[in-house]
């Protein structure tokens, strides 16, 4: 199943601009990448945490799959990974950080996406 740059754009978009819609998603992908329980809330001590590791694996996972492929929006969220993978050493980041970070993420591909967009109309094989 093919869907065009601007497509996948609009639905990152909407994602985005839904308050209820993003920390969803997030938090899923949050649970699958932590091996938290589902349906936990706050963040008391303790509360699982995505490792570094785990946060490249999530970053390569959006990366390819909403087919990124401009070499400035890949440096802006390298800069991004790299701020995210030095700010907690070890100790792992927890569920409003990796909203964020997800974010940040989805923002610069959207970017990207919504300019190939407009300038091609193409579909995009990588979904």
């Amino acid at each position: 199943l093919s869907r065009t740059d601007g497509e996948i754009a609009r639905g990152i978009a909407q994602t985005l601009g839904d308050p209820e819609a993003l920390p969803r998603e997030c938090d899923e992908l949050f649970r699958v990448c932590s091996h938290a329980p589902a349906g936990e809330g706050g963040e008391p001590p303790g509360s699982p945490r995505v490792s570094v590791r785990q946060l490249g694996v999530v970053t390569q996972l959006l990366i390819d799959k909403l087919g990124c492929r401009s070499e400035p929006v890949l440096d802006r969220i390298s800069q991004i990974y790299h701020m995210m993978s030095t700010a907690h050493r070890g100790e792992g980041h927890g569920r409003v950080e990796f909203r964020g970070y997800v974010a940040s993420v989805l923002t610069q591909i959207h970017r990207e996406l919504e300019e190939r967009g407009d300038e091609a109309g193409a579909p995009n094989d990588a979904v």
